[in-house]
């Protein structure tokens, strides 16, 4: 039986990712967009199937908190592999806490 290593995982079947989704009762992609939208990142996830397509928009009505934003952003493997931490585009900081206050006024 083929057993994939932690390491080389898919993101929606990394340890991490699977233990935030089951804390927040969400599916690991729900996690994982959630946390692109959490950073200002415009999201376009593709789906045909209804059902996904409906999940794809219950994003909004749950947030990560700071530790699962910092486990997901310590699943970043630079250049070389996935990026978590987009905070290295010019003005992504000021974006983001701008967007949060934003949201911060809206709730």
């Amino acid at each position: 039986m083929f057993r994939v290593k932690p390491d080389s995982a898919g993101l929606l079947e990394n340890p991490v990712v699977l233990e935030i989704a089951a804390a927040h009762k969400k599916t690991p992609a729900q996690v994982l967009l959630r946390h692109l939208v959490q950073q200002s990142i415009s999201v376009i996830p593709k789906s045909v199937s209804p059902q996904r397509i409906k999940q794809n928009f219950e994003v909004f009505d749950f947030s990560l908190n700071e530790s699962d934003l910092e486990k997901l952003n310590g699943l970043d493997r630079g250049e070389n592999g996935r990026t978590f931490n987009f905070l290295f585009f010019k003005g992504a900081n000021v974006l983001l806490s701008t967007s949060l206050s934003l949201v911060t006024l809206l709730l």
